[in-house]
């Protein structure tokens, strides 16, 4: 029986587990997106998109395409999630033979009540299969009413470097150097790290990334005059290891986040992080393995104590430590999708 893996672009760390993998297809909806830089995506010759740039197709254009390649949906489908009507096509007109789910919600920001709430749960009703990331994932979908099977992947894909040995971290006298990595954009709560800077003189905080935040955070720097700020704007995600190398804690402030990719990428460093308790890793991955601290999402107060815990030397030479003794990919499970796939019934 057929087995389609579906993604709503061809990001590189979604595809990267299943490149090698002989009997699947790999299919994204768009090629890609503006509001992407180009190595968000793989070069997977593999992969099929069956549009191009999403914000250039019609939701028409996108059905006729989606009826012209229906074929790959008949048998075994993994989508990854309800935010497209291409989803919603494949699973109540289509019709798949089995259909799971990789379910990239959490109970901390997702609504399960009222019509919203109704509606993933239609929708859950046609599934068969959930591949829930963790705990914050795998309760929401039981709070929907999901009662078929739940396997926990431990992540959402592989990052660069997750085939590649840890890279040792010596622990120097004192801790200066912050990192964030991601987007600049509201949900990633990344005016908090500069609100922390102007509490935290003598750190000084690299932000790496783009996004529709990048000019107002340059406009506050300026008008406040934070000098240990820097933004270092975009940077290709092989380039990325300096900065894990060159720092010495990572911080996620968050406001909604499914696991944080970035989080693995850091561990893989062995740089302790900083989250905020709405990062969907928080309890299968920080909190379960004792590798960074949590603050409450928003509460600069709380988030200033926890940073004044973590970068003490003590604190953090113990979490150095915790993070070595983890075996990542042991934890790591994404993929088994495949295996759990072709075995489904």
């Amino acid at each position: 029986m057929g087995v389609t893996i579906l993604n709503d672009f061809p990001t590189s760390y979604f595809f990267k587990p299943f490149s090698d993998c002989s009997g699947i297809n790999l299919v994204s909806l768009f090629e890609h997106s503006s509001i992407r830089n180009k190595d968000y995506y793989t070069l997977n010759s593999r992969v099929t998109s069956l549009n191009k740039q999403y914000e250039s197709n019609s939701n028409f254009s996108r059905l006729v395409t989606l009826y012209r390649h229906r074929k790959l949906f008949k048998e075994k489908v993994c989508i990854p999630g309800w935010d497209y009507f291409e989803y919603w096509v494949i699973v109540f007109l289509i019709r798949p033979k089995y259909v799971s789910m990789i379910f990239e919600s959490t109970i901390y920001e997702s609504k399960y009540t009222g019509i919203n709430g109704f509606l993933k749960f239609l929708f859950l009703s046609k599934v068969d299969l959930v591949f829930a990331p963790g705990i914050p994932h795998q309760n929401l979908s039981e709070k929907l009413g999901f009662r078929k099977e739940v396997y926990i992947t431990g992540g959402v894909g592989w990052h660069n470097w997750f085939n590649l040995a840890m890279v040792n971290r010596e622990i120097v006298e004192e801790i200066t150097n912050i990192l964030y990595v991601g987007r600049l954009s509201e949900e990633k709560g990344v005016t908090m790290i500069l609100d922390l800077a102007e509490n935290f003189s003598n750190f000084h905080f690299q932000i790496v990334g783009s996004g529709p935040l990048e000019d107002s955070l340059k406009a506050r720097i300026l008008d406040n005059q934070i000098d240990n700020v820097e933004l270092v704007g975009y940077v290709n995600s092989t380039e990325l290891e300096y900065y894990y190398k060159n720092n010495q804690i990572l911080i996620v402030p968050s406001v909604s986040e499914v696991w944080c990719l970035a989080i693995e990428e850091a561990l893989h460093f062995q740089l302790p992080v900083l989250i905020s308790d709405m990062v969907g890793c928080r309890e299968d991955l920080i909190e379960k393995f004792d590798l960074g601290l949590v603050f409450k999402s928003g509460n600069l107060d709380d988030l200033i104590m926890k940073f004044g815990l973590i970068s003490s030397r003590s604190n953090y030479s113990k979490l150095v430590g915790n993070i070595s003794s983890c075996s990542f990919k042991q934890i790591n499970k994404y993929s088994h999708l495949v295996e759990k796939l072709k075995d489904a019934e």
